[in-house]
């Protein structure tokens, strides 16, 4: 896969590349935080779909680098477009070689080391073609003398991969186990339950004797059973009770407000009347204001539904000073009727609560007395014990009369449950990293740890290997000892032996500024001589350098990011 063209438009920090790629190795350098990374990520995206540093399809945005509004990874490769992501959208569109699979660890060179034990080995499966089709397993277990009938049971988990086979056939050792003890009594053990029979019962069983136990174990449960009734009753009557006296206690403030609130009612309803009988008063006596004098007889006359009509006369009323206190009347006369609402409100949560108080009163039930319930109690352990001595007992009988008369059964049982462990054991162990997966992962681990090699000479580097168990030496340490430049160097060995396996040719390798002066210059020493050979295509080396490299072979182009821009190569190294 030959990378032709990266183009990045605001992607995180870098703001602007078009890079053409026309010699096999091309060094992206510059200084912190100028976008060299950004450029690693902008090509990941663009090729596999999936964002960087950001999980959420929602969270996008954050990837456009600052003050801008859209960003886009473009990649060019073998003469037409590989992929493209849009930011924020996420749109993306690829159109990718065979071994794509294969990218995410050419793109990232620590996702080898990073990832499960699991996750490794199935990759070198794929990645050399080594065959554990669910046919062949099928073969192998047949030969180390698995039961067919068992194998063809496994047989469709193998397409889930050996761990969940394994695990499936270990659980039903394990139930098998259970089984065992189930029918003998003991625990599980491989010497034990090879020939295991259990020992001839020492007495015999009166059939008489246990079909008495038996009676009376049924007599004494029913008794138990009633006693239990009959106290839970007790208790449930001694609960209700006390829940409705704790409700009447709630209720008698309230029920003994009733009579005070009566006869407030009956002072709201006088003072109603008389504020209803001033209000008229003062009504008439503010109609003398606009009476008119008959001509006839003098006498005072208003005008009633279109009728003239003899104005009433009212004692001492004044009409000036009466229509002033026709309003004020008015407002009293609904104060009064508002207490008279209230009043009736609270007259009627006074009946309720005492109407309520009579009939939890009814209810009650008759008091049971605390030593009543005590001697229930009594009464009841008593019958528990009974109840167990009997049928302690009764089952020791039935157990000796069952062993006398299903000990052959028994002995067959224990040796069909102990040739499921046995059997179901094998298949286990045989679908364990350490049996059929080991001799397949060897056959697998053999062309990857020869790259390796080949590779780490080249280099003149300490050897990487691949052990059965997937974990990373260098040299003879492991990986999780190794200084941060070891463990970068068996980063990019591992992605260069991917790439070369999987056919991509083509790595991204980010931070080579971890080495020091010799390891880099045996780095390119070893791409330099992996590209003469054809060996790979595409090489995109980023790192932290103080200054633009000079002096560099032909087959290295150099591009130097600052300010999230690329700078295209000078005169001097272009030529």
């Amino acid at each position: 896969m030959h990378l032709d063209r990266i183009l990045v438009e605001n992607v995180l920090g870098l703001r602007s590349a078009d890079l053409a790629l026309r010699t096999p190795i091309t060094l992206v350098a510059g200084p912190n935080g100028a976008g060299k990374s950004s450029l690693g990520d902008a090509v990941s995206m663009a090729l596999l779909g999936k964002p960087r540093r950001v999980a959420k399809k929602k969270d996008l945005a954050q990837l456009v680098s600052e003050g801008a509004k859209r960003g886009r990874a473009a990649i060019w490769a073998d003469g037409e477009q590989m992929g493209e992501m849009k930011l924020p959208s996420g749109d993306h569109g690829e159109h990718l070689p065979a071994g794509a699979q294969y990218l995410p660890y050419v793109l990232d060179s620590t996702l080898f080391a990073t990832g499960s034990a699991d996750d490794r080995r199935r990759l070198l499966f794929q990645l050399t073609n080594c065959k554990a089709t669910p046919d062949l397993i099928e073969k192998r277990l047949l030969e180390l003398g698995a039961q067919p009938d068992k194998v063809a049971t496994i047989k469709p988990l193998l397409l889930s991969g050996f761990p969940a086979a394994s695990e499936d056939a270990k659980a039903r050792a394990t139930d098998a186990k259970g089984a065992w003890r189930g029918v003998t009594g003991e625990v599980w053990g491989e010497v034990k339950a090879d020939g295991w029979e259990p020992e001839l019962p020492a007495t015999s069983v009166d059939q008489q004797d246990l079909a008495n136990s038996q009676n009376q174990l049924q007599q004494v449960e029913q008794d138990l059973a009633d006693a239990q009734e009959a106290l839970g009753g007790h208790r449930a009557n001694a609960q209700n009770n006390a829940q409705r006296q704790a409700k009447v206690a709630e209720l008698v403030p309230e029920a003994d407000l009733l009579a005070r609130r009566t006869v407030k009612l009956e002072e709201d309803r006088k003072r109603q009347l008389e504020w209803s009988q001033k209000l008229i008063e003062a009504e008439q006596a503010a109609s003398a204001a606009t009476a008119m004098k008959c001509p006839c007889c003098s006498e005072l006359l208003v005008m009633e539904d279109g009728k003239l009509m003899k104005l009433p006369t009212v004692p001492g009323a004044d009409a000036a000073e009466a229509a002033k206190r026709v309003a004020e009347y008015e407002g009293y006369l609904q104060s009064a009727m508002r207490a008279i609402d209230n009043s009736l409100r609270d007259v009627a949560s006074s009946e309720a609560a005492v109407k309520q108080i009579k009939e939890l009163k009814a209810e009650l039930a008759a008091e049971v007395s605390a030593e009543a319930i005590e001697t229930a109690e009594q009464a009841i352990n008593e019958l528990r014990q009974q109840r167990d001595a009997l049928r302690a007992k009764v089952e020791a009988l039935q157990e000796v009369a069952r062993a006398i008369a299903d000990r052959q059964a028994v002995i067959d049982k224990a040796a069909r449950h102990h040739a499921d462990v046995v059997a179901w054991s094998l298949i286990g162990d045989a679908l364990a990293p350490a049996g059929i997966p080991a001799k397949l992962l060897g056959e697998a681990l053999a062309p990857v740890n020869d790259s390796l090699a080949i590779l780490a000479r080249l280099a003149k580097w300490r050897p990487v290997v691949i052990g059965n168990d997937m974990a990373l030496t260098y040299g003879d340490r492991a990986y999780g000892l190794l200084s941060e430049s070891e463990r970068w160097r068996v980063d990019t060995l591992v992605a260069l032996a991917i790439a070369q396996l999987s056919e991509l040719r083509m790595v991204l390798l980010d931070r080579f500024d971890v080495l020091d002066l010799k390891s880099r210059s045996q780095l390119l020493g070893l791409l330099l001589e992996l590209a003469k050979i054809k060996a790979i295509d595409s090489v995109v080396l980023c790192g932290t350098l103080k200054e633009p490299p000079a002096k560099l072979p032909a087959a290295i182009a150099s591009y130097w990011i600052e300010s999230g821009a690329i700078v295209q190569p000078s005169t001097s190294q272009a030529a």
